[in-house]
């Protein structure tokens, strides 16, 4: 699998464990919701920043986004 596509599963399934929709997580992130979508579809590699932003607005630590579990 795509590393993005597998990053991108992984930011969803925290995010809908977290109870957030994308639009608060983005909010939170200080993202744009449409980036977040193209993060969360496997269509956007993230930045290492992006990641770290996604991470604390979940309050997981980032390497929680890349391994899945």
């Amino acid at each position: 699998m795509e590393r993005s596509v597998a990053v991108g599963r992984q930011v969803r399934k925290l995010r809908k464990i977290k109870g957030m929709t994308q639009a608060q997580l983005a909010r939170a992130a200080g993202i744009l919701r449409p980036n977040l979508s193209r993060v969360e579809s496997g269509r956007h590699r993230p930045s290492l920043e992006t990641l770290e932003k996604i991470a604390a607005a979940l309050k997981v630590p980032i390497v929680d986004l890349v391994i899945r579990k």
